[in-house]
């Protein structure tokens, strides 16, 4: 994705990380395929695009990475008493 962008474009002046995917169950019942698929969007995915976008930027000397989250990782926390 980012050698495609740069060839087009020629360089890449922002990434914004803004995937993300959550499963509507509990964490009793949150199944190991669902907590994998969780982070392979939401960790890795960020990660890996910020490794290799960033290459390309410090190259240019320009970059900008921006991280995008949701409220909707609270949600549960705030709803629990320990």
């Amino acid at each position: 994705m980012i050698r495609e962008t740069v060839a087009k474009f020629g360089k890449i002046d922002i990434l914004v990380n803004n995937a993300g995917v959550a499963r509507q169950s509990d964490f009793l019942n949150l199944s190991i395929d669902d907590f994998q698929r969780t982070l392979e969007t939401n960790l890795y995915g960020m990660f890996l695009c910020s490794k290799y976008a960033a290459r390309e930027m410090i190259s240019q000397k320009r970059d900008k990475i921006v991280n995008v989250a949701s409220i909707r990782g609270l949600e549960n926390c705030a709803e629990k008493t320990w």
